[in-house]
């Protein structure tokens, strides 16, 4: 009897342990490591989010405390200058729709770039802030909307006139933190997908790329 026992536990000693059999300690050190170098990664794009929400709730606080709206201050003679506006349009004034539509618009890009945002992770760190930026941009002008009906706008700055197709410009229009936060992560993006497909690349391969250097 004892013969036998001692024969079966080495037969379990000597049974392999199975690719996808995990324990509580041996769930696989280089995945938590992993999960936990992504959980900080994500935390340093949201970061970058709300700092920029912070950023355009305080200049636009800042504004309607110490400005009437149409009251404007020179900053750098007239090529800068603080211009509180009211914008009830689109970001630089552009008009596409009534408030509602502005604000079921903000929701949906919101929704689009929190879902890309979340699938794109490791593609490309310069996108991965750009789409941060940008979510930052879009809540920063939704807040305004729901709670004013309107965007506070201050940024005034001069341009050279522009006569091309039939705008017209003398001065940039006036803007706050969130337009140039969604304008310079728009334009990252787009400028990104250029010289992707010119050197040849897609998100597929760059993603590879990412985990590949990743991977232990």
């Amino acid at each position: 009897m004892r013969a036998f026992v001692s024969s079966v536990k080495r037969r379990k000693r000597a049974i392999p342990r199975r690719d996808n059999e995990t324990t509580l300690t041996g769930l696989g050190s280089d995945a938590l490591s992993r999960d936990r170098r992504s959980n900080r990664y994500i935390l340093l794009l949201l970061s970058v989010s709300l700092l920029l929400l912070l950023l355009d709730i305080l200049t636009k606080y800042l504004i309607q405390s110490n400005f009437v709206p149409g009251e404007s201050l020179s900053i750098f003679g007239d090529t800068v200058r603080l211009t509180y506006v009211l914008n009830p349009k689109g970001a630089f004034g552009v008009s596409v729709g009534s408030n509602t539509f502005h604000i079921v618009t903000s929701f949906v890009v919101i929704a689009v770039v929190v879902y890309v945002f979340w699938r794109g992770l490791g593609a490309s760190r310069l996108v991965d802030l750009s789409l941060a930026a940008i979510l930052s941009g879009a809540i920063g002008n939704l807040i305004d909307r729901i709670r004013l009906g309107t965007v506070v706008d201050f940024a005034d700055i001069d341009v050279p006139d522009i006569d091309f197709v039939g705008l017209y410009m003398t001065r940039w229009p006036v803007f706050n933190v969130a337009d140039a936060a969604i304008s310079v992560g728009m334009a990252i993006i787009i400028l990104s997908l250029v010289f992707s497909r010119q050197h040849g690349n897609s998100p597929e391969s760059d993603l590879e790329r990412g985990a590949g250097t990743e991977s232990p």
